[in-house]
């Protein structure tokens, strides 16, 4: 069958890096129909629904659904030429749209992550053991039901990224599944970066800031906020002093591209603070600060030295895998405690394992031997083979 126009399913806001880290354009490029429909409105939790992104956009190709209606109708009007790119995890809250698809006939995708995890770990257990509501109880509970008994149909394609993809009952899929081998969104931006000329300065460290205090995973999964702003940005900033006068270095932020700092007092004592630009900071770094962003992905790929740091309340807030300490045990570092006494052996924080790193990337990042080409691409290509 010929697909001829592709939708993307968003359950959180649709902003301007979104429309470039799903390929919008290289999906028009190749010829298919792109709209977005988001569900926020449908799915995520009030106190999500009153946020928004900072870079919000205007695009003629983006609808938002307010009601349960409105999305089946809209729905209704697709037929079997359209391939839907879904970005929406299976839920209890999800079940309709999925349900409509299915009854409807239209193929649609999923996409796993490769994330590392340290659940292993006790202390990440009995951290789990405290977040636990009858909210979360009762969805792991839904979940535990075969997809199927409810007349949703398994996922056409399944986006895998990287050797320790994860397989959970959030996904709507089974052995049916077509699997097709991508890469992680920050790939893309490593491939369109790499060959630029780089202004590598190892007197500039990065910071890889998560807007902890403010950060919108708390809203979405309905869970309280462990550490407050009073809290934890006076702790940054004295480290930050000790970095700098110790090494004789400069510490740029790179903000979370969620954040909106513009609307906040100066919390990182007059320190440059540049969103949107995460890789490119990294990129011409010397080294790079950390808790366990997600943006590691850049550390690795540009094989910049890292220097992890922690405090018990930011031990406390971590909602997901993986612990600091795991993450920075697996590249042979400690996770410095700024609640303990810090001593920092910035020689050794220098040193690059490369073949550690390369181990996360084939993990994490980019399975090896897969396609270097950019994510949509890959998805395009096979899209343009029917189903």
């Amino acid at each position: 069958m010929k697909i001829r126009k592709v939708i993307y399913f968003l359950e959180e806001y649709f902003n301007k890096r979104d429309y470039h880290r799903f390929g919008i354009e290289i999906m028009m490029n190749n010829g298919f129909n792109v709209e977005v429909w988001e569900f926020t409105r449908l799915i995520a939790p009030e106190g999500y629904i009153s946020s928004s992104p900072p870079d919000q956009i205007q695009w003629d190709g983006h609808r938002s659904f307010e009601n349960l209606k409105e999305a089946g109708d809209a729905i209704k009007t697709l037929d079997s030429s359209v391939f839907v790119i879904s970005m929406v995890h299976y839920t209890l809250y999800s079940l309709p749209l999925f349900r409509m698809l299915s009854k409807q006939g239209i193929p649609f995708s999923t996409s796993l992550f490769a994330l590392p995890v340290s659940s292993g770990q006790k202390e990440l257990w009995l951290r789990r053991l405290k977040k636990i509501t009858f909210k979360r109880i009762f969805d792991k509970t839904f979940r535990m039901i075969p997809f199927t008994c409810f007349g949703v149909k398994p996922a056409r394609i399944v986006f895998a990224p990287a050797e320790k993809y994860l397989l959970a009952n959030y996904y709507a899929m089974n052995g049916q599944s077509e699997f097709l081998w991508v890469h992680s969104y920050d790939y893309d931006t490593y491939l369109g970066l790499k060959d630029l000329p780089q202004t590598k300065d190892m007197s500039i460290g990065v910071f890889l800031d998560e807007y902890l205090p403010f950060h919108t995973d708390y809203l979405y999964l309905d869970l309280p906020v462990k550490i407050s702003a009073d809290d934890y940005y006076p702790a940054l900033r004295i480290f930050f002093d000790y970095i700098e006068e110790s090494f004789n270095v400069r510490i740029v932020v790179a903000a979370h591209p969620r954040s909106h700092y513009e609307e906040h007092p100066d919390y990182f004592g007059g320190r440059e603070v540049i969103r949107g630009k995460t890789a490119e900071l990294v990129q011409n770094a010397g080294f790079v600060l950390l808790h366990n962003s997600t943006a590691i992905n850049h550390i690795v790929l540009f094989k910049k030295p890292m220097i992890f740091f922690t405090t018990d309340k930011v031990n406390a807030s971590i909602v997901e895998d993986p612990t600091i300490e795991w993450l920075a045990s697996f590249f042979g570092k400690r996770a410095h405690n700024l609640d303990r006494e810090v001593s920092i052996d910035f020689d050794e924080e220098m040193r690059v394992d490369e073949d550690v790193y390369r181990r996360y990337r084939n993990y994490y990042i980019k399975k090896d031997g897969t396609e270097e080409l950019p994510y949509w691409q890959i998805v395009a290509n096979r899209l343009n083979q029917g189903l």
